[in-house]
């Protein structure tokens, strides 16, 4: 039930130190019960990082944020990883509210995102056991210590190669250059956060050592997360209902880098429609 911005690669300060350990692929702010903290946070935030790479520009929208604008809208993500129907209709519903107060909705299919998707997790999962490998030398970390599965994806990391690793790397270029291709067309996207509600806790369990069923778990329960995280494009989530058993259902936005001012705009719309609501007021807004 909480709104979480994942802003531009570069907008927020990322490096020398922690936040470089991922090579870019992580930015960080924080998960907040409302729009409005969320855009106070990234405010005060963006910017200033002196590198890796330069502060991206705030572009607003295409066409200013109050105009009519093209909304990209996928409501499944395909037989591998299917979306269960309350995660689907709680995307379908947001298009209807945003068609309403006059955006445009073009539908999208899951084909334009497959090899995207498959693309950016196989990039992760390189990114994610290199950094493992390299943390654990750096740090003098006594892996036998580790979860199994924390062992496992250090070893993976070990094993990669250079060659294997600049393949990875060059991917995720590519990756974010089709990314950017869609958007020659569309404005925003909207799409399902995740695939199913939340899950149990121990529904990721730590204590074996097959790295590819952990990845593909992960992959199956969020199945576009990677992409936002790969590509290095804004997204956000935020809740838009509530499910038979009273869990929020999430939806994703993802639009053009610097576009963050675009991508709260369209989330406080939605939040004002009133689909979720916390158990407890925030502080300062409307019950």
């Amino acid at each position: 039930g909480l709104v979480g911005l994942k802003p531009t690669r570069g907008a927020i300060p990322g490096g020398p130190h922690f936040g470089n350990h991922l090579g870019g692929v992580a930015s960080e702010l924080a998960v907040c019960r409302s729009v409005r903290d969320t855009r106070a946070v990234l405010a005060a935030l963006r910017g200033m990082a002196k590198g890796p790479f330069a502060d991206p520009a705030e572009n607003g929208a295409v066409g200013g944020v109050g105009a009519g604008l093209r909304i990209g809208v996928l409501t499944e993500t395909g037989r591998d990883y299917p979306t269960d129907a309350a995660q689907s209709t709680a995307v379908s519903d947001a298009a209807k509210a945003l068609e309403g107060v006059g955006h445009r909705i073009v539908s999208l299919r899951w084909a334009e995102f497959e090899d995207l998707v498959a693309t950016s997790a196989g990039v992760f999962a390189d990114i994610v056991s290199v950094n493992l490998a390299r943390l654990a030398e750096a740090a003098a970390l006594d892996l036998d210590l580790g979860e199994p599965l924390t062992r496992a994806f250090a070893q993976r990391g070990q094993k990669i190669s250079g060659r294997d690793l600049w393949t990875s790397l060059d991917a995720a270029v590519h990756v974010s250059h089709r990314t950017w291709a869609l958007f020659e067309s569309l404005d925003c996207l909207l799409m399902p956060m995740l695939s199913s509600a939340p899950l149990p806790v121990g529904s990721f369990p730590t204590d074996h050592t097959d790295t590819d069923l952990h990845l593909q778990r992960m992959t199956a329960f969020a199945p576009l997360a990677s992409l936002a995280n790969i590509s290095g494009f804004p997204a956000l989530t935020l809740p838009f209902g509530t499910d038979a058993d009273g869990l929020p259902l999430p939806l994703q936005l993802m639009a053009p880098m610097g576009c963050e001012t675009l991508l709260l705009s369209l989330a406080a719309g939605l939040e004002r429609e009133g689909r979720w609501q916390h158990r407890f007021a925030v502080a300062g807004l409307a019950a």
